[in-house]
């Protein structure tokens, strides 16, 4: 497991206690945001 995938799943995971949502939709919002960096980078 590489260093990103580790930052993502503790994201998600903090995302999921905090805001009370699906593994499912935390994951979506925290790649969103990593896609947002990426285009704002740019």
């Amino acid at each position: 497991m590489d260093s990103t995938q580790k930052l993502v799943e503790k994201l998600v995971d903090r995302r999921m206690r905090v805001t009370g949502e699906s593994q499912a939709v935390a994951t979506a919002n925290v790649m969103a945001a990593f896609e947002k960096l990426r285009k704002d980078k740019e």
